[in-house]
């Protein structure tokens, strides 16, 4: 049996979550490799150049809104008499017109429309009086009133999206609007996740005497994939560690190796063994939070390693506060990273803290409401969870009314 009482102390075991999260944005180097995809294929990706503009925006002069193009010259007199002038032509957006504006004459111009030479500015409809092939207006516009002009929005050769960008809702219509039907973008991550318990079968699977279905694998999936990741989900091992070290070291072409289970003191908690078997590089072993203590983070070839606690809230817990850090470090990617907030207890939490805990709770507007249970084992109540409070080491209790540091861990 493995003697953790003499297990190698350093700077590296034992970590308060602060040191653990400056050593992955120390350790964990971003992916340098590229890709281009088809523009449609790029929510969610980190730009890796600038995007510049083929062309204005918007191409021509337009109309930005339903009306009547014109010269403003012609209204000058209007208020004080009627001006009446003749529509020549009617363009919608998407065609240019084929008549000049000239002294007298107005455009009929839907949203969008190019406007006609001669023309200088825009009429709402709700303005004038329609008659036939002729309108009437009673009040004056000015030079380029309701007017768009080419270019206005964004300058040929401008700069639209900066390298280090996330291609999302907000930018995507610039992007399309640049005449970019490409991206050039960072290479996504090569993920893979596995738990590790000779007690777990896979879902579905008829549970024999003593075993579990394996869930710690789908939340890992399912919570990698709800940040834009795509892993590949291997499901469940024995606790074998020359297996589990060959399958590590079969997936040495993958950036990030996520695991569950496996990482305490007990007689089957292999993975020490694991990353001795792999000469693994130690980025930390253990950090001062529960639940999820174990935790480690290494390094394996190329390839960061996470093991993540075997207890289901637990191993949620470490993928929170550390494998969002890795992917963040990894893509370049802040916006991966969990979101502060606070907000006022709505029940009591009479549970002493000597150690920083997260605890699972659901946000209700201004309030916070803390479960009725809390072990990391309990799978229960995590699907109504949607922040971690933040309660500090040393703490003898939360109370109603009192104002708590949260996490926010539904992605963006």
């Amino acid at each position: 049996m493995r003697n953790f009482a003499k297990e190698r102390k350093d700077d590296r075991t034992g970590v308060d979550l602060e040191t653990a999260l400056a050593l992955i944005a120390h350790d964990v180097a971003p992916i340098a490799e590229t890709e281009s995809i088809p523009l449609a294929e790029s929510l969610g990706r980190i730009l890796c150049e600038d995007v510049h503009a083929q062309g204005d925006l918007p191409p021509f002069d337009r109309s930005p809104l339903d009306g009547y193009a014109l010269r403003s010259e012609d209204t000058v007199s209007a208020g004080e008499v009627s001006v009446v002038l003749s529509v020549v032509d009617t363009v919608h957006a998407g065609r240019m017109g084929d008549v000049p504006v000239t002294r007298g004459t107005a455009v009929r111009l839907m949203t969008g429309a190019p406007i006609p030479s001669g023309a200088d500015c825009v009429v709402p409809f709700e303005r004038v009086e329609e008659d036939g092939e002729t309108i009437r207006l009673s009040r004056p516009l000015a030079r380029h009133q309701n007017y768009c002009f080419r270019g206005e929005d964004v300058r040929r050769g401008a700069v639209v999206v900066r390298s280090g960008a996330r291609a999302d809702a907000r930018s995507i219509g610039v992007l399309a609007s640049s005449g970019r039907g490409t991206l050039r973008v960072f290479r996504r991550p090569r993920i893979a996740v596995f738990s590790t318990g000779d007690e777990l079968v896979p879902a579905g699977t008829p549970l024999g005497p003593g075993s579990i279905h394996d869930s710690n694998s789908l939340i890992m999936e399912f919570a990698l994939r709800a940040l834009g990741m795509a892993p590949t989900n291997l499901g469940c091992l024995p606790d074998d560690e020359g297996r589990v070290a060959e399958l590590i070291r079969s997936l040495s072409d993958h950036d990030l190796i996520v695991t569950s289970g496996g990482v305490s003191a007990g007689d089957k908690d292999i993975f020490h063994d694991v990353l001795d078997r792999l000469g693994a590089e130690t980025i930390f072993r253990r950090v001062r939070v529960k639940p999820g203590t174990p935790v480690m983070v290494n390094r394996v070839g190329r390839s960061v390693l996470a093991t993540l606690s075997g207890n289901p809230f637990a191993m949620f817990v470490n993928l929170q506060l550390f494998v969002r850090p890795i992917l963040a470090a990894l893509t370049g990617d802040s916006g991966l990273l969990l979101q502060a907030g606070s907000a006022e207890m709505e029940n009591d939490y009479p549970k002493a803290s000597p150690m920083r805990r997260f605890l699972r709770a659901t946000l209700r507007g201004p309030r916070v409401r803390a479960p009725e249970g809390d072990s990391p084992g309990m799978i229960g109540n995590m699907a109504d969870s949607d922040v971690l409070i933040d309660i500090p080491a040393g703490n003898k209790g939360l109370r109603a009314g009192e104002t708590v540091r949260l996490w926010h861990i539904r992605p963006r």
